[in-house]
Order: C-alpha cells, then sequence, then structure tokens
C-alpha cells in the first residue's frame, strides 16, 4: 500500500515536469519565430546612389540631387561621404549650415556632420533617429542637395565615396554605394545678367516754338450809364495824314463814337374788367403803411377787384388774436364763487327762518 501511494506521487511529479518543459518550449518557439523575419532582413544588403532631376545642365543653373536608398530594413542612422568635380560646378548651400537636407524618411534628429567643401569637391552627411523614431525599412529619397555648374566639359563624376547604415543599437548594417557614377553633360549657356548699353552724354536741344503776335482790334465797351436799353452806334471818322516823305498814301486811323439813347418804359396803365364802374378803381398801391398804423398778428391786405356790376368793396384787414385764457378761467372761478356763496347764504336764511 505504501508503495503504491509513492508510486502515484512520483509519477505526477513526472508529468509535472514534463508539462513544463512542453510550456517552455513553445515559448520559446514563439519567440524565435517573431525574431526571424528581423534577423532575415538584417541580413539582406541595401544599396545608396545618387539622382539627378536632370540630364543636360546649363551654366548658372541650379539643380537638385537626391541621395536615395533601397532595400532599407531598421535604419536608424546614415554616414556618407561623397565627391565631385570642383572644377565643373559647385554645392549651393541654400540653408546656412545645412548644405543637405533630410526628407525625413530618416530624421536627422541628431547631425553628426552636414559639410560641403566646394575647394576640395567632397562633402559630408552623417545623422541618426533617436527613440521613439520607428527605424526606417524600404526605399526612396532620404536626402537632397543642390549643384551649379560653373565651367563647359563633356563628363564629370559626382559619386558617393563610402556609404554605412546603422540599426538602433549603433551597428553598422550592410549597405554599398552604386558603382555607376553620374555623368553630368554641362552644355549651353544659361540665363545671363543683360548688359545695359552705354548711353552717350549728347546735350538735348530744346526746341521752343516762336509764338505769332495777332493784332486784335479795340472793343468798343459802353459805360454803364441811367439807361434803360442803350442803343450804341459806332461811327468811323477817318483822318488824312499825308506826310513829307510818304509814298504809301494817307492813312486812316479809325476812331470810334458811342452815342446812346435813352429808352424809357411806358408806365403802367390799369385797364378795369368790363362793365366796372369808374368809381371802383383800386388806389395804386404803396409800399408805405399809413403813419401811426400797427399792424400786430394781420394778415396781408386782401386784393380788390371789380366783378359784373358791382362795386368793388376795400377789403378790411381781419385781426387774429387769441384771448387771454387765464384771466377768462380767473374770472369765471370768481363768478362761480360768488355764486355758491349767495346760494349757500340763502339756503341757510331759510333753515334760520322758515
Amino acid at each position: 500500500m505504501i508503495l503504491s501511494s509513492k508510486a502515484s506521487g512520483g509519477s505526477q511529479r513526472s508529468a509535472h515536469r514534463i508539462t513544463c518543459g512542453l510550456v517552455a518550449a513553445l515559448l520559446g518557439l514563439v519567440v524565435l519565430l517573431h525574431a526571424a523575419p528581423g534577423r532575415l532582413d538584417a541580413q539582406s544588403t541595401a544599396t545608396l546612389r545618387l539622382e539627378l532631376d536632370a540630364t543636360t545642365l546649363a551654366l548658372g543653373q541650379t539643380y537638385k540631387v537626391y541621395i536615395t536608398v533601397e532595400n532599407a530594413s531598421a535604419v536608424m542612422g546614415v554616414d556618407i561621404d561623397g565627391t565631385f568635380d570642383a572644377t565643373t560646378f559647385d554645392v549651393v548651400v541654400a540653408n546656412p549650415g545645412q548644405p543637405i537636407q533630410s526628407l525625413d524618411l530618416i530624421k536627422a534628429e541628431q547631425v553628426d556632420a552636414n559639410t560641403v567643401n566646394n575647394a576640395a569637391g567632397t562633402f559630408r552627411w552623417r545623422i541618426r533617429q533617436i527613440f521613439p523614431s520607428p527605424p526606417f525599412s524600404g526605399s526612396g529619397r532620404i536626402a537632397v542637395f543642390q549643384i551649379r555648374p560653373k565651367r563647359l566639359n563633356a563628363a564629370t563624376p559626382l559619386a558617393l565615396s563610402a556609404v554605412a547604415l546603422k540599426n538602433e543599437a549603433g551597428a553598422d548594417l550592410p549597405a554599398v554605394s552604386s558603382p555607376i557614377m553620374l555623368a553630368v553633360a554641362v552644355t549651353g549657356q544659361g540665363s545671363s545678367a543683360t548688359t545695359p548699353s552705354p548711353v552717350s552724354n549728347a546735350a538735348a536741344t530744346l526746341t521752343v516754338p516762336t509764338p505769332t503776335a495777332t493784332p486784335t482790334p479795340p472793343t468798343a465797351s459802353p459805360t454803364r450809364g441811367p439807361l434803360t436799353t442803350p442803343s450804341v452806334a459806332v461811327v468811323a471818322s477817318a483822318t488824312a495824314t499825308r506826310g513829307a516823305s510818304s509814298t504809301a498814301g494817307p492813312t486812316l486811323t479809325p476812331t470810334p463814337t458811342i452815342t446812346g439813347t435813352s429808352v424809357r418804359p411806358a408806365p403802367a396803365t390799369q385797364t378795369p374788367l368790363p362793365g366796372a364802374s369808374a368809381r371802383g378803381s383800386a388806389p395804386a398801391p404803396t409800399d408805405r403803411l399809413p403813419a401811426g398804423t400797427s399792424t400786430p398778428d394781420t394778415q396781408a391786405p386782401l386784393a380788390t377787384a371789380a366783378i359784373g356790376g358791382d362795386t368793388p368793396v376795400a377789403a378790411t384787414p381781419v385781426t387774429t388774436g387769441t384771448p387771454d385764457a387765464s384771466g377768462l378761467g380767473l374770472a369765471l372761478v370768481i363768478v362761480g364763487a360768488a355764486g355758491w356763496w349767495a346760494f349757500s347764504r340763502e339756503g341757510r336764511s331759510k333753515r334760520t327762518h322758515p
């Protein structure tokens, strides 16, 4: 009995150990499967090369050169060295201190080098991403810089001399640069500044037109007087003057003479209407009021006219005035009070003496 219990306990412990071993093996397999793609990708080799946005270059113009990566895997940093023919073109520094600009596929969060030497024909670009920025995998343009041709040349080299890609730990990833160098054909003449033509110091000639005098005959201007309607008559009288050595004949000098004739208008005559009596003629209007006459708050005199055979009657001015309301009201109050007092007194006397 005791032996059987010991055997059963040992079998249980063995089963427990087997179960723990299987679980550990499964966990290890999962970890290996998860890490396998990264190890496989790490074994691929990335390629870096240069791309130019034009095939034919002109002097004085600016062109972009792109740094491109292909088949990158988990890249967190880039180290690039390049060379170019310094006698054929220069690298243009668009932003001070940043001749090579990142295009953010691999972010330049830490810049270790970004320089160019146009005298030696070299450039260097070393940048790093910082966690938590994710590593870059794939292909695309990672940076750009600009060049400007300055000399005619059939072909010139522009290449990457050394390249390196870095992972999260800072270790190098397999990478190569493209062995093909750019054959940049620099031909033609670009846009040039226009040279102004010299201007001669010729003296300017100012031509002033000669005015021509035109004689204007005198105009008779009559003097305004008390004449109502002046009529002007111009009579020219000629005076002949013979000089001692004159051969052109007599000279006539016109002398205008102004004669005015006063024309007065006829006095206005009032004509009565047909059938009106002579006695109804209205007196002539006058601009003055009779002496001693006060006209407060009056209307203008009405016009008179003889109609039919009636005798015209002169209009009488109507005085318009507003009575003093306060005085009238006071009088009514006094009269009412006196009446009420008399009425009440009569009533009291009747009650006293029935």
